[in-house]
């Protein structure tokens, strides 16, 4: 019995991890065909987001059933949680990278030639904290799992600067309103894919170690005490 549910258990991971790679490939599409006003590219990840919530649904139904004929404790149960968890922050993922992709069409002719590189390096950070996220998750990796935790308060700060400068810029020239407008929008769902990132290090963290990362960790937002 204990056999069949280790094969179960790694066929889930095998799942999620295979998950993962589809939402880093939609991140990274979407991230692309804004940096190159490529409308093709952008409705191709717009059309492969049915195939993300397929997946991420077949999960969720796999771990429910394990939760219910298994009744797992321990780490086990750490484990389903985390794939759940995970899997809901993948799908969220594709739905971010969606909603820049399908916008780029529209706004094409007006988006900078080459493309603003302060928002080409948001897009840049938060793919590599969800590729950082799911390495640690394929390979239980606690330490890496804080790392993306860490990083991401520097995709936060990058995203307040590009914000204020791009609001400010907007108010000079605003002719530039439309594009600009998405490109703000892009910027802020880049650094929504950040957050979700973080969700699944804390997630990895917790399936690892039994505990969530300190929640006293610093925002861009805050004040100096």
């Amino acid at each position: 019995m204990r056999e069949l549910f280790d094969r179960q258990l790694a066929e889930l991971k095998i799942r999620v991890v295979a998950l993962g790679r589809l939402a880093v490939a939609q991140l990274d599409g979407a991230l692309q065909a804004v940096e190159h006003r490529d409308v093709g590219l952008a409705h191709d990840v717009a059309a492969a987001d049915g195939a993300l919530d397929r997946a991420e649904s077949e999960i969720d139904t796999i771990v429910l059933r394990l939760l219910a004929l298994q009744q797992p404790e321990g780490a086990d149960l750490r484990r389903l949680l985390a794939a759940l968890r995970i899997s809901t922050a993948l799908e969220r993922v594709g739905d971010h990278a969606k909603t820049v992709a399908k916008r780029v069409p529209a706004v094409r002719a007006g988006l900078p030639n080459p493309a603003d590189p302060r928002l080409v390096a948001i897009g840049q950070m938060a793919l590599r904290e969800l590729a950082d996220a799911m390495r640690a998750y394929e390979t239980d990796d606690a330490e890496l799992a804080l790392d993306v935790c860490a990083h991401d308060v520097e995709l936060d700060r990058l995203h307040k600067t590009y914000l204020e400068a791009m609001l400010e810029a907007m108010e000079d020239e605003r002719s530039a309103i439309r594009p600009s407008v998405f490109m703000l929008y892009a910027a802020r769902n880049f650094e929504r894919i950040g957050d979700q990132a973080t969700n699944i290090a804390e997630r990895v963290h917790f399936a690892v170690r039994g505990t969530l990362p300190k929640e006293d960790r610093p925002r861009a937002n805050d004040e100096p005490q």
